[in-house]
C-alpha cells in the first residue's frame, strides 16, 4: 500500500515539475531576417514599419514586445500582418512597463496565432504617424544662404540576447520627405553597426531620397542607432519638431574628440587663443566646403538603371549621350545652347547680366530638353530661372535614363565614345585649316563629348588658323554677325562695316555663311571654356550648388554629417537591456525586450 502511494506521489511530483518547468521555460528564437523602415512624412510625423522572421526554438511565442521612441501614436491605426496577411485577431496594446521593461512601445498578444515550438512565422507591424520625433539639427550654408535642418535618430527594436540567438540579415531603411532633394540630405554614422557606415541610396517612385544599411551578419540583440537630417523646407509643418533643450554637440564617432579638445584648449588660452580659434574655425570651414563641393560634382545618372541589359541603345542626341556619359553639367548646358544657336533659335547679347534673344515662333523640331531650356532662358526672375534650369536638367537626365532602360549601359557608353572619337579623327585628318574647322563645326556637339575638348581644339589647331562655326556669333557676344562676300576662291569672309556689326537680330534666312573671321586655335579654345563658365554662372548662380541640387534629385549621394545636434545620454530600460543614446529627450530612439 505504502509502495503504491509512493508511486502515485512520484507521478504527481513529475507532473507538477513538468508543468512548472513548462510554465517557466525561456523564450528562445532566431530571427534570420529583420527589416525596419522609418519614413519621414511632410508633416514631420514618422511611419515606422518593422518585419521579423521568427524561427522558434523554445516555448511558444505568445507575446511580442516592440519598443518605440514614445507613445505618440494611435493604437487604432496600427496594422499587424502575420505571414503576409492582415491579422485582426492579434491584440495590440501599449506595453506594460512592469511586465516588459519598456517605457514606450506596444505588445502583440498572439493568442491563437502564437508561433509554436519548432515553428516559424513572419510578423509585420506598421505604426503610422508617430509624432514628436524630429529635432532641430545643425544648419548649413549653401550658396551664401543658411539652410535650416531637421534631424532624427532611431534605434530599431531589439530583443534580449537571453532570448535571441544567432545572426540576422538586417536592413534599416530611412526615407526622407518628398522635396528634401532641394537641399542636401545627410546621414549620421550608425552606432554599433557591424556593416558599412555609408548606406546605399536611391530615389523611390514618389521622388523621395532613400538610404539603406544592410548587413547579412548583424544580430537582433544589439541597439544599433541610425539617423539623418534634411532641410526643414521639405516640411509643410514644423509642429512635430521637438526643440532641443541644450547640450553640447558631439561627434557621432567614438574615441578621442580632437576637435572638442582643440576648442577647449584654445578657449582656455584667453586672448591668445581667441584669434587662433578664429583661424582654426575658418580653415576648417574652408576645408569642409571644399570637400562638400567635391561631393556635389559627382555622378548624377540614376542608379536604378545601372543593371546591364542587352544590346546598344542607338539614336541618342549628342546632349543625351553627354548625360549618359555623365559629362560635367556646365558643359551639357553649353552644348544645349550651341545646338539652339545652330538651329538659329537663340542669340546671346550679353552673358552677365544674361540677355538672350529667342526666335518666335519656335521651330517644331525642338527636343523636350531644348524647350525646357528655352523656358528657363525666358525667365527674368533669377530665382525662378535657377529653378526652371534645375527642372530642365532633371527632366533631361531622367528622360535619358528611361531611353536606355533594358540596354547594356557599358556597351552603349562605349558606342557613343566611339562616335566622339570618330568625329575627332575626321577633324584631325582634314587637309587644310578650313576643312578642319568645317569638320569641327559640323560635328561640334559630338566633339564636345571628348574629355577636355578645349585642350583637344588647342592641340589640333596648334600652328593653324581656326574658322569658328557660322553660328558662333549667336553664343559669343564678342563676335559680330558674318555676312556673305564672294571671293575668287568661292570662300566667304565677314564684313567689318558698322552697319553689319550692328545687325544682331535673329536670322530667318536659310542661307548660312561657312566661316567666321580667322582666329588662333588657342583663342577659340579659351572662348569655349569661358562661354561655358559664363553661361553656367548666369543661369545657375553657383554651379557647384546647382550640380548638388540636380544630383540630389537624380542620384543622391549619401552625405555624412559628422555631428548630431544636441546629444543627450538616455537611460536603460530594465528587463530588456535597453540603452539609447538620443539626440534629444524625445528623439526617435526605440528599444525593445523579447517575448514574455
Amino acid at each position: 500500500m505504502k509502495r503504491k502511494i509512493f508511486q502515485i506521489l512520484s507521478v504527481l511530483l513529475i507532473i507538477v515539475c513538468m508543468t512548472f518547468c513548462a510554465a517557466n521555460a525561456d523564450y528562445s528564437f532566431q530571427i534570420p531576417r529583420a527589416e525596419t523602415v522609418v519614413e519621414v512624412n511632410t508633416d514631420g510625423t514618422l511611419n515606422v514599419f518593422v518585419e521579423y522572421e521568427f524561427k522558434n526554438l523554445g516555448q511558444k511565442i505568445d507575446y511580442v514586445d516592440i519598443g518605440l521612441p514614445n507613445n505618440n501614436y494611435k493604437l487604432s491605426e496600427i496594422e499587424v500582418r502575420l505571414n503576409g496577411e492582415l491579422n485582426s485577431r492579434i491584440k495590440v496594446t501599449k506595453a506594460d512597463y512592469e511586465q516588459t521593461g519598456l517605457k514606450y512601445g506596444i505588445s502583440l498578444e498572439m493568442g491563437a496565432d502564437s508561433i509554436p515550438t519548432g515553428g516559424s512565422g513572419v510578423i509585420n507591424v506598421l505604426i503610422p504617424n508617430l509624432r514628436k520625433n524630429l529635432f532641430e539639427a545643425t544648419s548649413e550654408t549653401v550658396d551664401d544662404q543658411t539652410v535650416e535642418y531637421a534631424g532624427f535618430q532611431f534605434s530599431p527594436n531589439y530583443f534580449s540576447s537571453k532570448f535571441a540567438k544567432g545572426t540576422t540579415a538586417y536592413s534599416f531603411i530611412e526615407v526622407f520627405p518628398a522635396g528634401a532633394w532641394d537641399g542636401d540630405v545627410y546621414y549620421y554614422a550608425p552606432e554599433k553597426w557591424p556593416g558599412n557606415e555609408k548606406p546605399e541610396a536611391w530615389i523611390d517612385e514618389e521622388d523621395r531620397v532613400v538610404y539603406e544599411w544592410y548587413d547579412e551578419n548583424a544580430n537582433i540583440h544589439t541597439a544599433y542607432t541610425f539617423g539623418g537630417k534634411f532641410p526643414k523646407s521639405a516640411l509643410i509643418s514644423t509642429n512635430n519638431i521637438v526643440a532641443s533643450n541644450g547640450g553640447d554637440e558631439g561627434s557621432s564617432y567614438g574615441g578621442f574628440d580632437w576637435e572638442d579638445f582643440l576648442y577647449k584648449a584654445l578657449g582656455a588660452a584667453g586672448c591668445v587663443g581667441g584669434p587662433i580659434l578664429f583661424i582654426f574655425i575658418t580653415i576648417r570651414s574652408i576645408v569642409r566646403r571644399a570637400k562638400q563641393d567635391k561631393v556635389r560634382a559627382g555622378k548624377y545618372f540614376p542608379p536604378q538603371i545601372k543593371t546591364d541589359g542587352e544590346g546598344i541603345k542607338r539614336g541618342l542626341t549628342a546632349v543625351e549621350a553627354a548625360i549618359l556619359l555623365e559629362t560635367d553639367l556646365e558643359r551639357v548646358i553649353s552644348m544645349i545652347l550651341y545646338g539652339l544657336a545652330k538651329k538659329e533659335v537663340v542669340k546671346v547679347n550679353s552673358m552677365e547680366p544674361l540677355d538672350v534673344e529667342i526666335s518666335d515662333p519656335l521651330p517644331d523640331d525642338l527636343h523636350d530638353y531644348e524647350t525646357a531650356f528655352i523656358a528657363a532662358l525666358r525667365e527674368t526672375n533669377v530665382g525662378r530661372r535657377k529653378t526652371k534650369m534645375r527642372e530642365a536638367m532633371n527632366g533631361l537626365i531622367m528622360s535619358t535614363s528611361k531611353k536606355v532602360e533594358g540596354f547594356n549601359l557599358q556597351e552603349t557608353r562605349d558606342y557613343y565614345k566611339g562616335i566622339c572619337d570618330k568625329a575627332w579623327t575626321q577633324v584631325e585628318a582634314a587637309d587644310t585649316p578650313e576643312l578642319k574647322s568645317k569638320m569641327l563645326g559640323d560635328n561640334f556637339g559630338w566633339a564636345m563629348l571628348q574629355d577636355e575638348p578645349e585642350k583637344r581644339v588647342e592641340n589640333t589647331f596648334s600652328g593653324y588658323d581656326f574658322y569658328p562655326p557660322y553660328w558662333w556669333w549667336r553664343v559669343d557676344p564678342g563676335y559680330h554677325r558674318p555676312v556673305y562676300h564672294s571671293s575668287p576662291s568661292g570662300s566667304y569672309k565677314s564684313s567689318g562695316s558698322s552697319d553689319e556689326k550692328r545687325s544682331s537680330s535673329i536670322s530667318t534666312s536659310s542661307s548660312k555663311p561657312n566661316m567666321m573671321p580667322v582666329l588662333p586655335g588657342a583663342m577659340f579654345a579659351r572662348s569655349i571654356t569661358q562661354n561655358a563658365q559664363n553661361l553656367g554662372k548666369s543661369l545657375t548662380g553657383n554651379m557647384n550648388a546647382f550640380k548638388s541640387a540636380v544630383k540630389g534629385k537624380t542620384n543622391p549621394e549619401p552625405v555624412h554629417s559628422s555631428s548630431s545636434s544636441h546629444r543627450h545620454g538616455g537611460g536603460s530600460s530594465s528587463g530588456s537591456s535597453c540603452a539609447c543614446a538620443c539626440a534629444c529627450d524625445s528623439c526617435a530612439c526605440a528599444c525593445a525586450g523579447g517575448g514574455r
